[in-house]
């Protein structure tokens, strides 16, 4: 028998999600970002935070992601979430539990265009000689610290960033829906290092104790030109994804 997720999607649900509107037009191009993802392995019991429409990956990880756009249709804004590690099909994806964006702008637009689960946030990325390192707030509470330690160069195309899935309702028909968001990047700048997580709020990224921390894997920091297109599939969360995906417009 294939594994699943054990989200629960309704509670998950009654606890907010965006609403998604369907669109169809040029992406979202999004010049001199620069992004730092933190990989960690974690325990099992975080099958829990996966819906049934998707699979958990073995072993199980977090990505802690943040992002900083100096430029974009909206103006700049910063942006942080919690990922956690599965698949649709054969595809490696990573359900947001949550996405801090400091810009309302960007904060309406991402939530109607691709569902992100958005709240208020500010994220700082900080370069030093030896590190990288994060530092994410909600209000006046630190919700999230994380670094990249030991810098060494890698070639961008060798980074691999995890693409999300975003639990939202559908516009259309009110349902809920999983959308598959996929990105695409060009790298100036790319390097990997250590990853270390310093501090991580489980109430305020909804995780409800069941991110337990284990072995990190990688920490990854680039610059880059990033790109958002219009989704092109949405699930049901409730289905295992083998189902065939209905077009998102």
């Amino acid at each position: 028998m294939p594994v699943l997720g054990t989200l629960d999607i309704a509670q998950w649900a009654a606890g907010g999600v965006s609403k998604f509107d369907p669109w169809d037009g040029d992406a979202w191009v999004l010049k001199n970002a620069e992004l730092l993802a933190i990989s960690i392995e974690i325990q099992p019991v975080a099958r829990a935070l996966l819906p049934p429409g998707m699979h958990p990956s073995v072993p199980m990880y977090a990505v802690f992601s943040v992002g900083r756009f100096p430029e974009s249709p909206v103006g700049p804004f910063t942006m942080a979430q919690v990922l956690i590690s599965g698949r649709v099909g054969i595809r490696p994806r990573g359900f947001a539990l949550k996405t801090l964006v400091n810009n309302e702008a960007a904060r309406r637009e991402l939530a109607l265009r691709w569902g992100y689960p958005v709240a208020p946030g500010e994220t700082k990325i900080i370069s030093r000689h030896d590190r990288v390192q994060a530092q994410v707030r909600a209000g006046d509470v630190n919700v999230l610290e994380c670094e990249l330690t030991d810098r060494e160069p890698i070639e961008g195309s060798d980074s691999e960033p995890l693409a999300s899935t975003n639990l939202a309702r559908n516009a259309a028909d009110g349902k809920l829906v999983l959308i598959q968001v996929e990105p695409a990047y060009e790298y100036g700048k790319a390097e990997r290092g250590r990853p270390r997580v310093l501090s991580f709020d489980q109430t305020v990224w909804r995780a409800c104790g069941h991110v337990q921390l284990n072995q990190g894997i990688t920490a990854v920091y680039s610059q880059c030109d990033m790109a958002l297109p219009p989704p092109r599939f949405i699930m049901d969360p409730e289905r295992p994804s083998s189902q065939m995906p209905k077009a998102a417009a």
